[in-house]
């Protein structure tokens, strides 16, 4: 009772006329507070979507380069590069859509099939072979073109001919075992999905095909960023495939860091219907992730949290909350399979264990830990799908 009236007295005090003064200045470090990390945390949370805030750029470049920089890029932000990774793309079989979002904005995304992406390595000259390369059976684009194949990430080695010769050939990743599985892909906010040729090469010469996406201010994507805005985007990429005549079970939503959540949204969305999930360097929520960086973390969450919200769409907006959104779902045979790496210091311990025990018997659940070659790097910074035992097992998974 003691407590109650002191605490009565508090308020009282603090309404009355003699605090107007403090609590106008108290209202405006607030204020000021709530506006510098929310520029702060837009900028982490969204990255190139940010790249037209004026000063973002900048802001962008330093994180990337101290916090989040992606070794395969040394020119991440350059325009004309990813003009021309589009015109690659384009030639390879990928083929450009755009699907009302809400909002008023249009996603962009493109669509690959591996016999398109084949097609056009015959007209190149290439063409599959079977061999055995390091005791296993292997398959090999002979004669392919060494600078496509690098374009691709595929590694070059010589095969030796029946007859005596030795050819060049592409190095395909171990194949899917069912034909007609396809891939959602969302990238890491860092990316655009010009810059996701690796993922794309993968998936293709592994039979796969696969949807890549940029969500709202990144690439050709208009718009301003938001955690709802990328939702509703995500979402729309998925019912145009759906519309396309696509099969709900037979779609992997996969993404890679922040993209896992993208991917995770869908599952939760459409997890009723078979979707399945890859999620790679996955987190908990993002509030924790930025809270694990101390003070100024909790405080970046504290006060600039709301201005990743966007509440003119309808959408619960969770802080990119993944446990959350894999709790409770009802059972299906969509699966779930988290991909992660042993050496991953931006993540939470017992992070993947969290999300596995959120989801738990909603559907089958895989796991797949990569072993980082060298301990002292931190893998968060590669997806570990490009580890080829760790893309071998995940094929294993997808059938």
């Amino acid at each position: 009772m003691c407590v109650t009236a002191v605490n009565n007295i508090g308020s009282i005090v603090w309404n009355s006329s003699l605090c107007c003064p403090l609590r106008a200045m108290t209202d405006k470090v607030r204020e000021l507070a709530e506006a510098i990390f929310g520029y702060l945390l837009r900028i982490v949370t969204f990255q190139m979507g940010e790249m037209r805030v004026s000063g973002a750029y900048y802001v962008m470049r330093f994180y990337q380069k101290f916090f989040s920089y992606d070794p395969r890029e040394e020119k991440p932000l350059d325009a004309q590069r990813l003009q021309q990774s589009k015109v690659l793309l384009t030639q390879f079989g990928g083929v450009e859509h755009r699907a009302p979002s809400l909002g008023g904005e249009d996603v962009h995304f493109m669509t690959f099939t591996p016999a398109a992406f084949f097609n056009k390595f015959r007209e190149l000259g290439a063409h599959p072979l079977d061999v055995t390369y390091e005791g296993r059976a292997r398959r090999v684009l002979l004669d392919a073109p060494e600078d496509v194949a690098a374009k691709f990430y595929f590694p070059m080695l010589n095969v030796t001919m029946p007859d005596g010769t030795v050819r060049r050939g592409a190095l395909l990743p171990d194949p899917c075992p069912t034909a007609d599985r396809h891939i959602l892909y969302f990238h890491s906010p860092g990316r655009s999905m010009l810059m996701d040729r690796k993922i794309i090469g993968a998936c293709l010469g592994a039979g796969l095909s696969i949807t890549v996406s940029d969500q709202r201010g990144t690439g050709e994507s208009a718009g301003t960023p938001s955690e709802g805005g990328y939702y509703a985007d995500a979402k729309a990429v998925m019912e145009a495939l759906l519309q396309d005549g696509i099969h709900a079970d037979t779609i992997y939503a996969m993404g890679f860091c922040e993209g896992a959540a993208l991917a995770a949204y869908i599952k939760k969305e459409y997890h009723p219907r078979g979707v399945h999930l890859i999620a790679t360097n996955p987190y908990t929520s993002m509030r924790e992730v930025v809270e694990g960086y101390g003070l100024l973390g909790r405080l970046g969450i504290r006060y600039g949290e709301q201005a990743l919200k966007d509440p003119s769409i309808p959408i619960a907006q969770d802080c990119f909350d993944n446990e959350a959104k894999l709790r409770g779902l009802p059972s299906s045979n969509g699966k779930a399979i988290f991909v992660h790496t042993d050496t991953d210091n931006m993540m939470p311990r017992g992070t993947v264990s969290r999300l596995i025990g959120a989801f738990h018997q909603a559907g089958p659940v895989h796991e797949i830990l990569r072993v980082h070659p060298n301990p002292k790097e931190n893998g968060h910074l590669q997806p570990p799908t490009e580890d080829p035992l760790v893309w071998r097992r995940l094929m294993q998974c997808i059938t």
